[in-house]
């Protein structure tokens, strides 16, 4: 009877460990995060760009969407460079086609023009089909 007491502890406390640590990997992304605004306002299809080899330049078409919470004048954004890609007046624009172009993940934001305040944020990611290889082969050989 004791073994088996034993067995519901230890299946309690496994039970309880994951939840435990997802609140506090929760707690710690939103302290060391800045405050980008709401994900769900900005999105970008597709969300993923995928380059040949690893360390390439990646160039996709991507549509960005997205609703602003009044009609005042906003600014898209790309983080990286913090360059204004296109800027609008009002709620009337609501879609931009953007040529995609990097070796790296790039955040793109909406940000309020006359107050710098970060409305919302999307992510593309950057995968890759090879991984760059450690060993650099060279296409000639002498022996």
């Amino acid at each position: 009877m004791k073994c088996h007491k034993e067995f519901v502890w230890a299946v309690l406390l496994f039970m309880c460990l994951p939840a435990a640590a997802e609140d506090t990997a929760l707690d710690a992304a939103n302290i060391a995060a800045p405050d980008l605004g709401d994900p769900k306002l900005l999105q970008a299809k597709p969300g993923r760009c995928i380059a040949l080899h690893q360390g390439q330049a990646c160039f996709q078409k991507i549509v960005l969407r997205w609703s602003t919470p009044a009609p005042e004048e906003y600014c898209l954004i790309e983080h990286s460079s913090d360059s204004e890609i296109v800027c609008w007046q009002g709620l009337n624009m609501s879609r931009y086609k953007h040529a995609f172009e990097s070796a790296h993940d790039e955040t793109y934001l909406i940000r309020h023009k006359s107050s710098g305040a970060i409305v919302a944020h999307t992510r593309i990611t950057v995968a890759w089909v090879y991984k760059r290889s450690k060993n650099v082969t060279t296409g000639w050989r002498l022996f």
